[in-house]
C-alpha cells in the first residue's frame, strides 16, 4: 500500500503537468505564430533608407523610416532628402512631407534668414542624439530656401542633430507644417546615424 501512494502520486503529477503542459503550447503557439506573422507583415511594408543603397547615401550616413505610401528622392544640387507622399498630383515638391539637409560645423547654427519662433533643446532617434527644434519661417524678403519645397518658406518646424560634439556633420530635419506629429515623431525615432 506504501508504494502504490507515490506511484499514484507521481502519475497524477505527471498528468496534470502534462495537461498543463499541452495547453500552455496550445494556447502560446498561435499567439507566438500570429505575432511572427504580423512582425513579418509590418516588416514588409517598412521602407527603411539606406546609405549603401539610396542616392545621396555619400553625403547622408543615416537609416530613417520612409512612411507607407511615401518615397524619398536626393536633389543633388540642393544636397537635401525630399520625402513625399506617393499619391496626389503636381510635382514631389508638391507633395513634399519633410525635408533632410546637413551643413558641417562645431555647434549648432541658425540661419540669418529665418525668424526664430522658439527653440527646444531634446533627444531623437535610436540612439539618443543630442537635438535642437526649432520653430522657424523665412524672413520677409530674404532669399527662399533653393531647391526645396514652397512650405520651406512658412512657419514649420525644423530639428538640428548630430552624433557627436566637436566638429561632425550635423543633419536637420524639416517638418510640412501640415504632417501629423505622431508621423513625424516615428521617423525621428528611427533615426540611426551610421558613421
Amino acid at each position: 500500500m506504501k508504494k502504490v501512494i507515490p506511484v499514484f502520486i507521481i502519475i497524477l503529477l505527471l498528468t496534470v503537468g502534462g495537461v498543463y503542459y499541452i495547453l500552455g503550447l496550445a494556447s502560446n503557439a498561435p499567439e507566438e505564430v500570429k505575432n511572427i506573422e504580423e512582425q513579418e507583415a509590418v516588416e514588409s511594408l517598412l521602407r527603411i533608407y539606406s546609405p549603401e543603397v539610396d542616392l545621396g547615401g555619400n553625403e547622408f550616413a543615416l537609416e530613417f523610416l520612409i512612411p507607407e505610401g511615401w518615397e524619398v528622392e536626393y536633389n543633388e544640387p540642393s544636397r537635401v532628402l525630399n520625402l513625399f507622399t506617393v499619391a496626389g498630383g503636381g510635382t514631389s515638391d508638391a507633395r513634399s512631407q519633410i525635408v533632410l539637409s546637413y551643413f558641417d560645423a562645431s555647434q549648432f547654427l541658425t540661419l540669418s534668414s529665418v525668424v526664430i519662433h522658439e527653440v527646444v533643446d531634446l533627444t531623437v532617434g535610436k540612439e539618443g542624439y543630442r537635438a535642437r527644434r526649432y520653430d522657424i519661417e523665412k524672413k520677409p524678403g530674404a532669399t527662399a530656401f533653393q531647391g526645396q519645397p514652397l512650405w520651406r518658406e512658412e512657419r514649420h518646424a525644423a530639428i538640428d542633430f548630430r552624433a557627436q560634439e566637436g566638429r561632425t556633420r550635423y543633419y536637420s530635419i524639416a517638418k510640412h507644417p501640415q504632417l501629423d506629429e505622431e508621423t513625424f515623431q516615428r521617423v525621428l525615432d528611427s533615426i540611426n546615424i551610421v558613421n
